[in-house]
C-alpha cells in the first residue's frame, strides 16, 4: 500500500513547477516521431588510480562517490546539450524510507533530480549543491515519480519521455567472492537490455577488477560511434575534474583531440536578421545558394531552388483553393522533404499551420 507524502509531493512540485526543460542531446539521428525502445549497450573502463583519485576528492570535499559521479554527469550533459539546466533520473532503493530494509523485491523510485549549472562556478561549489539536493530527494522519495508527472501541466510529446530522458546510477561494489559455491566459482556480470525506456542510461559499476561505465542508449538516436565519443568526453571530464576541481565548470576539459566535434554537432545556433520572415530568409538562400542541400531526409534531398520551387506551386494552389491570409491549416505527414515544403508552401501563403500527428486516430485527427 502507497500513500502520498504531502511534504515529499510539495518538494518536487514545487521543484518542477515551470514544466522542466527538454534536454537536447546530440544524437546522430532524426528523432522519430514516436519513440522507439531499441536499445544497445557500450562500455568503458574507466582507469583504477583515475577511481582512486575520485574518491580521495569525494573524500576530501565530504560528499558521497555518488553525488560526484552524478555532479560530473551534470557538467558532462550540460556541456553536450549547451543547457544549465539539466534533469537526471537517479533510482534509490524505496525499502529504508518505508523501514523495510530486509524486503526483498524491486522497490526502486526514480528520483528526478534538477540541477542548475552556473557560469563561473566551480565543480567544488557544485558538488556542495549536489550533496544537498541528492540528500533532500532521498528524504522526499515518497512520492513516485508517475505521480509527479500526473499533477504537472507538462505538454506530452510522443518522441519523448517527459521530465527526464536519461538515467544515471552507481551500482555499490559487489564480489563474486562473497557468494560461496563449495567448489564452484562465481562471477558477476550485467546483462545488456535490448529494450530502454530512456534515451541514455549510465551504470557505473565497481569490481575490485575494474570500473566501468555501462551506457544502455536508445539506438534509434545514437549510433555505437556517437557514444563510444560520449563516453570518451566522459572518461577526459573526470581526469580533468580529478586534476583540478577548483575550476569552472564550462573550463573543464571534455574532450581529447579526437572527440573535439561532439559539442561542436550539437551547437548548431546561428544569429539572423531579426526583421526577415522565415520565408525572406528562404528567399535569399534559394538566391545566393540555390545549388545547396537545404533538406535532407529518408524520402530524400532538395535544394533550395527545389525546394522554392516546389513550395510555390503548392502556395499557387491553397490560394486558387481560397485560402486567405491569417487562415490556420491543418497540416498531417509524418517528418519529411514534403512536409517541409508543406510548411514553407502555407507560409507562403500568408497562413499558419496547425501540425497534426498522422499516428494519432482518425477520429482525434477530425
Amino acid at each position: 500500500h502507497h500513500s502520498v507524502d504531502p511534504k515529499a509531493a510539495s518538494y518536487w512540485k514545487n521543484i518542477y513547477q515551470d514544466g522542466g526543460s527538454v534536454l537536447e542531446l546530440p544524437i546522430a539521428n532524426q528523432r522519430p516521431a514516436m519513440r522507439s525502445f531499441e536499445s544497445r549497450r557500450s562500455d568503458k573502463a574507466l582507469p583504477q588510480d583515475l577511481v582512486k583519485a575520485l574518491k580521495d576528492l569525494a573524500r576530501k570535499q565530504r560528499v558521497s562517490y555518488v553525488a560526484l559521479q552524478m555532479s560530473a554527469f551534470a557538467v558532462l550533459l550540460g556541456r553536450l546539450s549547451d543547457s544549465h539546466d539539466i534533469s537526471i533520473g537517479m533510482p534509490s532503493a524505496g525499502q529504508a524510507s518505508q523501514g523495510l530494509e530486509r524486503l526483498i523485491g524491486h522497490c526502486v523510485h526514480l528520483l528526478p533530480m534538477r540541477l542548475a549549472l552556473h557560469e563561473g562556478e566551480s565543480f567544488t561549489a557544485l558538488l556542495a549543491r549536489s550533496k544537498k539536493a541528492l540528500l533532500d530527494a532521498y528524504d522526499h522519495q515518497n512520492f513516485t515519480f508517475g505521480e509527479l508527472l500526473k499533477s504537472l501541466k507538462i505538454q506530452r510529446d510522443p518522441s519523448r519521455i517527459p521530465l527526464v530522458s536519461v538515467m544515471f546510477n552507481v551500482d555499490v561494489k559487489l564480489e563474486a567472492s562473497d557468494v560461496l559455491f563449495d567448489t564452484i566459482g562465481a562471477d558477476y556480470d550485467s546483462n545488456p537490455r535490448f529494450a530502454e525506456n530512456f534515451e541514455m542510461f549510465i551504470n557505473i559499476t565497481e569490481s575490485k577488477k575494474e570500473t566501468v561505465i555501462e551506457c544502455q542508449y536508445n539506438s534509434t538516436l545514437f549510433t555505437p560511434e556517437r557514444i563510444e565519443l560520449i563516453l570518451d568526453s566522459y572518461s577526459r571530464l573526470l581526469q580533468s575534474i580529478a586534476a583540478d576541481a577548483d575550476q569552472a565548470y564550462e573550463k573543464i576539459a571534455i574532450s581529447s583531440a579526437r572527440a573535439q566535434n561532439l559539442s561542436k554537432w550539437n551547437n548548431t545556433k546561428k544569429d539572423y536578421p531579426r526583421e526577415k520572415s522565415p520565408v525572406d530568409l528562404l528567399r535569399d538562400a534559394c538566391i545566393h545558394n540555390g545549388s545547396r542541400i537545404a533538406i535532407e531526409a529518408d524520402d530524400g534531398k532538395l535544394s533550395y531552388s527545389e525546394l522554392w520551387e516546389q513550395s510555390g506551386k503548392i502556395r499557387d494552389r491553397l490560394v486558387f483553393q481560397g485560402v486567405k491570409k491569417g487562415d490556420r491549416i491543418g497540416l498531417c505527414l509524418s517528418r519529411s522533404t514534403r512536409m517541409v515544403v508543406a510548411q514553407i508552401a502555407i507560409l507562403r501563403a500568408g497562413s499558419s499551420y496547425v501540425p497534426l500527428d498522422p499516428s494519432f486516430p482518425k477520429d482525434r485527427i477530425d
